[in-house]
This record gives C-alpha cells, sequence and structure tokens, in this order.
C-alpha cells in the first residue's frame, strides 16, 4: 500500500510522541508476531494479564505486609500518649528554643492533642527524642509479651 504526502504527514503527525526508533520497534515486533502467528490484539490481552499478576502480586505482598507489621501498630496504640481530655493521640512535638526569655521553664517538648477541636497541650522538660525512644521500647515490650 501507497500512502500519499498528505497521508504520510497525517500519519506523522499521528506517531510524533512516540519517537523514530519506537517506530521501528513497533515494525520490528509486529513482524516477529506475524512469523508466531500473534497479532497485536494478542499482545494487548498479554499486556493486561501481566498488569493484574503484577497487581495481584502487589496485593498479597500488602496483605503478608500487614500481617508482619499488625502486631506492631496493636502494640503503638496500646502505648502512645493519649489526650487526657478528648482521649484522641497526642503528638511529640519538640520545643527547639533553648532556655531563655522566649523559654523561661526550660521545656524541650510539648504533647499536643491531634483532635483539631481539642486545644490541650502538655509542657516538660523530657526532650522528645527521649520520649520517642521511651514508647519504641515500650512497643518493644508489648510485642514480647512483656508488661501485659
Amino acid at each position: 500500500m501507497i500512502l500519499t504526502d498528505k497521508e504520510f504527514e497525517v500519519l506523522e503527525k499521528l506517531t510524533e510522541g512516540f519517537g523514530f526508533g519506537k517506530l521501528q520497534d513497533i515494525i520490528t515486533l509486529k513482524k516477529h508476531l506475524e512469523k508466531h502467528e500473534y497479532t497485536i490484539d494478542d499482545v494487548e490481552c498479554y499486556v493486561q494479564w501481566k498488569k493484574d499478576a503484577i497487581l495481584k502480586a502487589q496485593e498479597e505482598q500488602m496483605k503478608k505486609h500487614k500481617e508482619k507489621v499488625k502486631p506492631s501498630k496493636d502494640a503503638l496504640t496500646k502505648v502512645l500518649p493519649k489526650c487526657p481530655q478528648c482521649n484522641a493521640l497526642l503528638e511529640i512535638i519538640p520545643v527547639r528554643v533553648k532556655e531563655g526569655r522566649q523559654n523561661v521553664h526550660g521545656y524541650k517538648s510539648v504533647l499536643r492533642c491531634f483532635n483539631g477541636d481539642c486545644v490541650y497541650e502538655k509542657y516538660g522538660r523530657e526532650p522528645a527524642l527521649d520520649i520517642v525512644k521511651g514508647l519504641v521500647g515500650a512497643v518493644h515490650a508489648k510485642i514480647l509479651g512483656y508488661g501485659e
């Protein structure tokens, strides 16, 4: 089949996003498929099958990961500090201002309620990192069955 110059121009516009090298790869693939009695439709089915297999493998991997992480997550929620006013989780924030005029009491951390409706805050002299380390130790103890 011979195309006119106008048809070549239209085809060029339609394929310009693929690049010339990829077009040559498509032709090579087409010839290879024909040699083995397959079509581009068969490749399309294969691609869908492969996507489904990859998705299934990812879902299985995620399920295994969730099962593996569940004890840690359960233990973590048991040891995280809770707001005494609304029982929401508290975030642990380091106070970066050194003791002085802006930090008269020398606070090194603040526990702040995650609940947007609650205004609970508790300042402390223990560094935030030490609080987190203590929580991590408590999580490990829960996972191992200590301190039940």
